[in-house]
């Protein structure tokens, strides 16, 4: 029986290998007769501390200057049996999982072994732990198990089904390494409405892990005689509930009067105008903040490669409380949201992820040109774009259920056959779905508007999205 140096099925931690590609062997297959008489009760593992203490990559990436050379033991393979062939190599392999239905696996590679003993250079783990948690430090389970296999006169067998694993299901904690900043899961804006927690406002975060996203937003109005702010970290918050905010455990700006900069721990609070809108963004891994005015106006404009970047060939969104903006664009290309008919308002690009606004962004880029729906708040910088693919017409004149498809050639105007054999109501809908919808007058379309009403006849549909208000001729034919 020999133990060998290992590299056994190395792949990429990166790929995701599903259970009967472990099984795959360039060997050519063999037959042995002695081979049957070997199962997997010949053999047991019984795992390292590592496997079964923990381990804590911090910990061990200081104990070392290389950790492609630092070796940490997984497991010793146990051989119980007397029928194995002295030819006969003893392997193993590791799988390393998030959760324990083993669902998108990670093997370990560049393992070896050594007098029976499976290590892993430290490399190799904090490389599939970078690819399992991201950037995270924070103590994680992490669930694995162990084929074995017996390699005999060129050809590698797994030990049992192929379901079969030791220690199947088995976890350990693992703490990642350091990244050099501290995220916590919650911040609040202290100011806009007083200096008590209760007044403290929730910044938003999109709900990606916090290490791999660390921008926080918030939008705020500072109200009369309340213009200074403070970041207040969740664990500075909830220590407070029943006592005093300990300032020195917040975050204020360097200079308090400036709109962008690097947050301080202990910082004295900042200071902005009375009676103003604001946009903060931090950054937690860096500290950096930047806060945006932001003035109320009454729509924004579309400029983009579907208009040659003219804000007045361009089609308008609306808004009923100067944050949330909606309405129909033709788009291709690149284009951005802006508050005025030129560049001199505000302007609206790419944030750091799609569905995510920046004042300083980058062009937002549509794949195909089409007829959209657009969402925008300008307060949280968020947009959703929901690609109109049909218009259609649908009423009492078929009990509201099917549609009078309607069709167009420039994406804005959509033009149809409406025959109605009684006085009928009904209603403009895109999608074939009732979330986006027409009604009210035909000189003035609203979403979700009232019904309009029609006599009976046969009547040309138009219906016009280029321009504000929206709008719709009816004539008979």
């Amino acid at each position: 029986m020999k133990f060998r140096y290992l590299y056994a099925l190395p792949i990429l931690a990166t790929a995701f290998i599903s259970c009967d590609e472990i099984e795959m062997s360039d060997a050519k297959p063999v037959e042995n007769p002695q081979l049957p008489a070997i199962t997997q009760n010949d053999f047991n593992v019984t795992p390292a501390a590592a496997l079964t203490q923990g381990l804590n990559l911090e910990e061990l990436s200081s104990m070392t200057d290389d950790p492609t050379t630092y070796m940490v033991d997984l497991y010793t393979i146990n051989v119980i049996t007397d029928n194995l062939p002295a030819s006969a190599v003893v392997s193993g392999g590791i799988q390393l999982a998030v959760s324990d239905d083993f669902e998108n696996p990670f093997n370990l590679s560049d393992l070896q072994i050594v007098e029976n003993v499976v290590s892993v250079p430290l490399s190799s783990l904090i490389y599939t732990r970078s690819t399992m948690f991201g950037n995270d430090p924070r103590p994680y389970p992490v669930y694995y198990r162990i084929p074995l296999f017996v390699d005999l006169n060129g050809g590698q067998y797994k030990l049992g089904e192929k379901d079969f694993y030791y220690n199947d299901g088995d976890s350990f904690t693992q703490e990642g390494v350091n990244p050099g900043y501290t995220v916590e899961e919650t911040y609040y804006l202290l100011g806009p409405d007083g200096t008590t927690l209760d007044s403290a406002i929730e910044f938003d975060h999109s709900g990606y892990n916090i290490y791999d996203d660390t921008i926080f937003t918030v939008t705020a109005k500072f109200t009369t005689g309340n213009n200074s702010w403070l970041v207040v970290p969740l664990s500075a918050y909830e220590a407070a509930q029943n006592g005093t905010l300990d300032l020195s455990k917040c975050y204020g700006p360097e200079d308090a009067a400036s709109l962008e900069g690097t947050l301080e721990l202990g910082g004295k609070a900042g200071n902005l105008n009375d009676d103003t809108k604001y946009s903060f963004s931090i950054n937690l891994s860096t500290l950096e903040y930047t806060i945006h005015e932001i003035a109320d106006f009454d729509y924004l404009y579309t400029p983009g490669d579907s208009n040659n970047w003219n804000q007045l060939d361009s089609q308008m969104l609306f808004t009923n409380n100067n944050e949330n903006y909606t309405g129909f664009a033709y788009l291709s290309g690149g284009f951005k949201f802006t508050s005025a008919p030129d560049w001199d308002g505000q302007n609206f690009g790419m944030g750091d992820k799609e569905g995510t606004l920046s004042t300083s962004g980058d062009n937002i880029n549509v794949s195909d040109p089409a007829l959209y729906w657009c969402d925008v708040n300008i307060d949280a910088l968020t947009y959703k774009l929901t690609e109109v693919t049909s218009i259609s017409i649908i009423g009492s004149f078929n009990d509201w259920n099917g549609d009078v498809e309607l069709t167009s050639e420039d994406y804005l105007t959509w033009t149809g056959t409406l025959t109605l054999d009684e006085a009928s109501e009904w209603k403009f809908r895109m999608n074939n779905d009732w979330v986006i919808n027409l009604g009210g007058a035909e000189d003035n379309l609203v979403p979700n508007g009232d019904n309009i009403n029609s006599a009976a006849g046969t009547y040309t549909v138009t219906l016009d999205l280029s321009k504000l208000p929206y709008s719709c001729t009816v004539v008979a034919k």
